[in-house]
């Protein structure tokens, strides 16, 4: 007799146990996703439960199913995630070109950020499909760079020869004239102005 009580609770508890493991898949499946315990207080018991479950072996029928759905669950995060950082590039990139040029962390505040949020994005390898286009605004600002450099030295050697014609009307001294040949000497051979672009 006690055997056969033994093996009737024991029947009992397994078919509460499976109603118990059913009702919690029937739960999860109509959340359609795994539940998490940091939302709603429903969601919460739920996530609560089906851990407590799991860990007891009660849901050992429901596992493929439950690792589908966490494998899913992942996958939505990860195409969020994704989402997200293709529109923060997008919003980066949108700054930049709005700037018409690569942004300097020493100019003004919102410059300053939106160059430590881009040098930040490309560390991070957010900004690769960028990368392309970052390079030629890149190469336009040094481009550039060059040519205001060049323009520069061309305005002081413009200087320089006014201040020989006017050492030459005035008949200077030799210590003078070498002082001049010399400085003419540097501008020769300073390389930006023998590029092509300051031409």
């Amino acid at each position: 007799l006690e055997i056969k009580d033994a093996e009737a609770v024991a029947a009992r508890t397994a078919t509460e146990h499976a109603q118990q493991a059913q009702g919690l898949m029937q739960q999860v499946r109509a959340l359609g996703r795994m539940p998490k315990e940091n939302h709603d207080p429903k969601e919460g018991r739920l996530a609560h439960d089906l851990r407590k479950a799991r860990a007891a072996g009660l849901m050992t029928s429901y596992e493929p199913e439950l690792r589908e759905l966490e494998i899913k669950d992942a996958e939505a995060v990860a195409a969020r995630t994704a989402t997200e950082h293709a529109q923060q590039a997008e919003g980066l990139m949108q700054q930049v070109r709005a700037l018409g040029r690569m942004p300097k962390e020493y100019h003004e505040p919102k410059e300053c950020r939106l160059a430590h949020d881009l040098r930040k994005a490309r560390a991070a390898g957010l900004m690769i499909a960028h990368e392309p286009e970052l390079a030629s605004i890149e190469a336009a600002d040094e481009q550039r760079r060059v040519i205001a450099a060049a323009t520069e030295r061309k305005k002081s050697l413009a200087a320089f020869y006014y201040e020989v014609d006017t050492a030459i009307s005035q008949n200077l001294s030799i210590d003078a004239c070498r002082s001049l040949a010399a400085r003419l000497h540097d501008f020769r051979h300073d390389p930006l102005l023998q590029s092509p672009e300051a031409q």
